[in-house]
This record gives C-alpha cells, sequence and structure tokens, in this order.
C-alpha cells in the first residue's frame, strides 16, 4: 500500500475514533436509512449537512459514468429533505 493511502486511512481511521470518543456516530439502519447520534442539535445538523454534500459527489459521479443514480435523505420517514 503506498504511503500516501496508508497516511490518509490512518488519519481517516484516527477521526473515526475520535468522533466515537466524543459520541458522534453514524448508525445504519435495517430499512437503509442511516441515523445520527450527536450530543448537540448543532452536531447532528452539521453532520447532516457533510453527509448530504457527500452524497450528492457520489450522485453526480454515479451519473457522470452512465449509472443513473438518485439519492435521497429523508428528516424522518414523512418529511423529505433533499
Amino acid at each position: 500500500m503506498g504511503g500516501k493511502l496508508k497516511a490518509e486511512i490512518d488519519a481517516a481511521i484516527a477521526h473515526g475514533e475520535r468522533c466515537i470518543e466524543e459520541g458522534i456516530s453514524l448508525v445504519p439502519q435495517f430499512d437503509g436509512r442511516i441515523m445520527i447520534n450527536a450530543k448537540t442539535e448543532f452536531e447532528a445538523e452539521f453532520i447532516k449537512a457533510r453527509l448530504h454534500e457527500a452524497l450528492a459527489e457520489i450522485e453526480a459521479a454515479m451519473n457522470q459514468i452512465g449509472v443513473s443514480c438518485e439519492i435521497r435523505m429523508f428528516k424522518n420517514k414523512e418529511e423529505d429533505i433533499h
């Protein structure tokens, strides 16, 4: 494994460990949803915004290579926030 890639992986693992220590986590649900655990509403909103940005990038990349893709985010089962 290249040194730069290993450093990036190690940094991501360290970041994940810090998040866990601080009580921040993303928990996959059986129905495909992701639950955000955070200490404050601000943290949860920030994580949700970053997650939304990352999913939009994935959707754009998939569509760019010709794979039809639509990723939707919901605040809860009834309210679409996309």
